[in-house]
């Protein structure tokens, strides 16, 4: 490995007009190709190749399209809210519309939000007034949870909690 990296060194003397001695490379036929052939579109190549393979690259968000059921906790009132509804996707944007059983604040809101890889967030509107809700979205698009917030004032004055959320068949 040494003697790769000595062979580097002396490409990079050669393009500084300097000049190469093979016989200290070590290895001739390195220093041959290295002679012959720019550096740059390897270093190119490596670099390409090491972002396709990092798991840390932003991936495209799951498909959560479909029916949901979400469960949702109020830490500041202690009631439970169920929202029923359809959620539609295109590409990291999502909409919807949910029906809400024991919600004292409304019986329906209409949803909009986005997706990022994993990580979602979307409002919730209960009769003009908006509660936010984000967390994470399992791989496969089949569950979510996180915590939610509202704004003060209003029926939902403050309001903070978690949710889990599930796709249903219906």
């Amino acid at each position: 490995m040494r003697q790769f990296w000595l062979a580097v060194r002396s490409q990079a003397l050669a393009s500084e007009g300097k000049s190469i001695r093979p016989s200290r490379c070590g290895i001739r036929s390195v220093c041959k190709f290295l002679r012959k052939t720019s550096v740059v579109p390897i270093v190119i190549c490596v670099f390409l190749l090491s972002s396709c393979l990092n798991p840390f690259n932003s991936s495209e968000p799951p498909n959560i399209a479909g029916n949901w059921s979400l469960s949702v906790t109020s830490s500041k009132f202690g009631n439970q809210i169920t929202a029923t509804g359809t959620i539609a996707q295109n590409g990291s944007h999502i909409s919807g519309s949910f029906s809400l059983a024991g919600d004292p604040c409304a019986d329906a809101a209409a949803m909009s939000g986005t997706l990022d890889g994993n990580s979602i967030n979307m409002t919730l509107s209960e009769n003009g007034q908006d509660v936010t809700f984000t967390g994470k979205v399992t791989n496969n698009g089949s569950s979510a949870n996180g915590p939610y917030t509202a704004a003060t004032g209003g029926c939902t004055n403050g309001d903070t909690g978690t949710w889990v959320g599930n796709k249903t068949t219906k």
